[in-house]
């Protein structure tokens, strides 16, 4: 756990893990995210089962948006030697991040294998999250 500090705000991106960074993730976006997701899954009436799987699902949906975005992020900071706040780039490297992005996106669409309900939509929000570029994922 972040002790003292504000997340990204005030943590110094010298210091940051892999721990603490998916940890500012998780507190940020993926929270949003994920509360959503149970939202949705509590609304729904989903079992024991589904609400396991759609918050492992919103989980790595969330680390997913914050990793694409750190992506996007590092062609705009690129001449800047020192990040201005932790990111996913600066610790992991790029192809590592988008590595972790691709990797929590399956692990998210692979949440929803076996549930009981539609979730298309559900799938199609995951997989727009592989284009780095902005558009949308065809494939």
């Amino acid at each position: 756990m972040i002790e003292g500090q504000w997340l990204d705000i005030s943590y110094s991106p010298e210091a940051v893990t892999e721990d603490s960074l998916y940890e500012i993730f998780l507190k940020k976006t993926g929270a949003l995210i994920l509360a959503s997701v149970l939202a949705g899954a509590e609304l729904g009436g989903a079992d024991a089962r589904g609400i396991k799987a759609l918050e492992e699902y919103g989980r790595n949906l969330g680390l997913a948006f914050q990793l694409r975005d750190d992506l996007l992020d590092s062609s705009k900071e690129a001449e800047s030697v020192v990040p201005s706040h932790p990111n996913a780039t600066a610790l992991f490297g790029v192809e590592n991040t988008s590595n972790r992005l691709f990797g929590c996106i399956d692990r998210a669409l692979a949440a929803l294998d076996g549930l009981p309900v539609r979730h298309e939509e559900l799938r199609h929000l995951a997989s727009m999250l592989r284009a780095l570029d902005g558009e949308e994922d065809h494939g």
